[in-house]
Formats: C-alpha cells, sequence, structure tokens
C-alpha cells in the first residue's frame, strides 16, 4: 500500500510546544493544539475593529514622529527635538548602535506593521483582494513570531533614560503617543489573524 501523505502547507507548527500536526476546528471554528492545546487558528474576526486600531496607530505613531520626544544637552544651548531627528543627533555623536536600535524600534518596525495592517484590513472589510496582498499578509506572519515592539520602545526609552547628561526625555504628546501606540499593536495582534485573513483573501487548498 503506498502511504499518503499530507501537504506541508497544511500543517501548522504550534506557538508554544512546536508540535507539527494538522488542526482540527471545533464547533467555534477555533482549532486547538493536540498536545498543549493552544490556540492555532480562529474564525476571521470582522475588520472594522482591527481596521479602526490600525488608522488610530498610524495617527499615533505620525504624532510621536512630530512632536519633541527628547532634549539634547548640547552647547550652546539645549535643543527639543523628534525622533528621527535624535537618531540623526545619535549617529552624528558616534552612537551607531544606540540610533540604529531607535530607528529600527520607534520608527521602521512599527511603519512596516501598520501599512502592511492598512492594506491587508482594507481589502478584508472590502472584500477585495489586491495585489501585493500576499507580500503584506506573509510579512506579518514573520513580524508575529518575532513581535517585541513594545519591548524594543521600551528598551529605546530607557536607554535615552541612560543617556543622562546627553539627553532627557520629554512627557509630551510625543511620549504618550508612543505608549498608545504600543497598547494599540497589542490590541491588533489580539483581535487580528494572519492566517484566518490568508485564508479570506485567498481560498484555495
Amino acid at each position: 500500500m503506498r502511504p499518503s501523505f499530507i501537504p506541508r502547507t497544511r500543517l501548522i507548527a504550534c506557538p508554544d510546544c512546536d508540535l507539527l500536526q494538522l488542526p482540527a476546528h471545533l464547533s467555534t471554528g477555533v482549532s486547538l493544539c493536540a498536545r498543549c492545546r493552544a490556540v492555532l487558528e480562529r474564525p476571521l474576526a470582522p475588520a472594522e475593529l482591527p481596521l479602526a486600531l490600525a488608522v488610530t496607530a498610524s495617527i499615533a505613531l505620525m504624532l510621536a514622529l512630530s512632536f519633541p520626544i527628547v532634549t539634547l544637552n548640547v552647547a550652546p544651548e539645549p535643543v527639543r527635538t523628534t525622533l528621527p531627528a535624535t537618531v540623526g543627533a545619535l549617529w552624528a555623536a558616534d552612537m551607531a548602535l544606540l540610533a540604529v536600535l531607535l530607528a529600527v524600534a520607534t520608527i521602521a518596525a512599527p511603519a512596516l506593521e501598520i501599512l502592511a495592517l492598512l492594506h491587508v484590513l482594507t481589502h478584508l472589510h472590502a472584500g477585495t483582494r489586491a495585489p501585493l496582498v500576499a507580500a503584506a499578509l506573509r510579512m506579518l506572519d514573520a513580524i508575529e513570531e518575532w513581535n517585541m515592539t513594545e519591548v524594543f520602545v521600551l528598551g529605546a526609552l530607557v536607554a535615552l533614560v541612560k543617556l543622562g547628561d546627553y539627553a532627557e526625555v520629554e512627557y509630551g504628546i510625543a511620549l504618550w503617543s508612543l505608549a498608545a501606540l504600543m497598547v494599540l499593536l497589542v490590541g491588533i495582534g489580539t483581535w487580528f489573524d494572519p492566517r484566518a485573513a490568508w485564508r479570506a483573501l485567498d481560498p484555495r487548498p
């Protein structure tokens, strides 16, 4: 008798115990791991709430990048600067590692995640499929495995505080916008499942 094989594209690795398995959906549409009972898949929720959270997150990111967040103690007098300008100032001050960390954590990673979410959720809400949706879903799937944006943001802010005599963090609009951004990204991750979105946008087996 010839052995039967399960296509690799149908197998899912459990995010908690790494068991590779074929998902079995319950009556509620949720799929649980056969070993540790972690959630593998869940039904696609309406796109309105995560789309609204993504739009709000984009506004929070723009506010965080537009308003001063750091006061640099440089001669002849202190300078209030935004996050992008702070990255440039740290790079010019031979603090390349801190500059790259700050740029990736507070600018590049959140911006890419929000853009991909907006692209996918907009077409989910409209019920259409457009170019680059597959690429955006793959990006979100990769980000989900390494999603520590809030950890990076907190680490960058702690690093700025540690600069001591060189910089002071301002507790204003930009800082509160970053805090709101972290909460919004966590909320989006709770309500949005990239696998369910993939099945909805590309129903092929």
